[in-house]
């Protein structure tokens, strides 16, 4: 998947399995970890920016969608899905980084 942020970025990725009903888009990211976090907290945050970044491209692709997005261990295995808040939270942290960039 390329596509572009409402500011202008560019993002590139590949969504693992993407499920799109009459109200939502759910985005699911297969992780083989051997450890299956058992908090939010101990996801590494990498893989929320991952999915938070595909949230905003899909969101502007589907405007009268709820995109969800989840992480799949299989490991487990188990299924995490991730709030709109923590997504919120990192797409957040990845525009903070962008606007202090030289």
């Amino acid at each position: 998947m390329v596509g572009i942020l409402p500011d202008g970025r560019r993002v590139s990725g590949q969504v693992d399995r993407l499920a799109i009903t009459a109200t939502d888009v759910l985005i699911a990211d297969y992780k083989s970890n051997r450890f299956v976090p058992r908090r939010v907290e101990d996801i590494p945050p990498d893989y929320i920016v991952q999915l938070a970044l595909y949230r905003a491209v899909l969101a502007q692709l589907y405007p009268n969608h709820r995109v969800r997005a989840a992480l799949i261990w299989t490991a487990g295995p188990a299924l995490t899905e991730l709030a709109d808040a923590v997504l919120d939270g990192a797409m957040s942290s990845v525009n903070n980084a962008a606007n202090t960039l030289p």
